[in-house]
């Protein structure tokens, strides 16, 4: 793109795909011909739940489960919570529940639950729109530990610990390179 008797030509690549990642080069045909290579690099953006893989309860305290979405260039339209594979509705026949969202530079959502109930244990999918989930595996205990459960996973996150793995999150970026030519 190039505006009339500009000497700066820019290329825009709206809604970037994975298929747009890769060296673009830019050139001028004079003599010598100048030239110029960018890489671009498209990431996408995706939830995060600090307490996943699995996150413990006990019967009848509250439920806290936080989802993050970091660093995106726009904070998600909307962010859908499932429990079961179906949709958290905070108005339904469960009182108390809420989903708390708060957009910015780094979008949190919280889906509270006043008093947790065996009914509660399962997964938990935190959905953005457009963006990739998370989930976390929510167990409810009746008087059991924790350290004592079979659960087949290698990893164990208890509510309350001070660990915290979060991975490296990327998101959809797009840079605009302006190329400036002096004839």
């Amino acid at each position: 793109m190039n505006k009339p008797g500009s000497d700066v030509w820019m290329l825009r690549i709206r809604y970037p795909q994975m298929r747009d990642a890769g060296k673009y080069e830019c050139q001028v045909s004079m003599r010598p011909p100048i030239a110029r290579v960018i890489e671009l690099n498209v990431v996408e953006p995706q939830a995060i739940i600090p307490s996943a893989p699995e996150l413990y309860v006990d019967h009848g305290s509250p439920l806290n489960i936080t989802c993050v979405v970091p660093d995106s260039p726009e904070p998600p339209e909307n962010i859908f919570w499932y429990h079961r594979d179906k949709m958290v509705s905070y108005d339904g026949s469960r009182q108390g529940v809420t989903i708390t969202t708060d957009k910015g530079p780094t979008t949190t959502s919280v889906l509270f639950i006043p008093d947790a109930t065996s009914h509660d244990s399962g997964i938990y999918v935190c959905a953005p729109q457009g963006m990739k989930e998370a989930s976390v595996r929510v167990r409810v205990l009746n008087g059991e530990l924790p350290q004592a459960m079979q659960t087949g996973s290698t990893c164990r996150c208890c509510a309350g610990s001070s660990l915290l793995l979060l991975p490296m999150v990327f998101y959809h970026m797009m840079v605009i390179t302006r190329f400036s030519v002096n004839l």
